[in-house]
């Protein structure tokens, strides 16, 4: 392999670290999960719905793992 062949494998391999990164997202998700269960969660609408949209595309992400 070539120097420039070793540098595209090292950003293929950061790219898809980013992708796989179960623990981030199960801590993210159970953050989330956890300030939607607050009384005044729905109080801001707009954010509340932004936030269960993250919920539901973390966990459709996480369910293959």
């Amino acid at each position: 392999f070539s120097k420039e062949n070793i540098k595209v494998v090292k950003k293929r391999i950061d790219t898809l670290r980013g992708i796989f990164d179960v623990e981030s997202k199960e801590k993210i998700l159970n953050k989330l999960e956890k300030e939607s269960s607050f009384p005044d969660f729905w109080s801001k609408s707009k954010e509340a719905e932004q936030t269960v949209k993250k919920i539901q595309n973390l966990k459709k992400q996480l369910s293959d793992f």
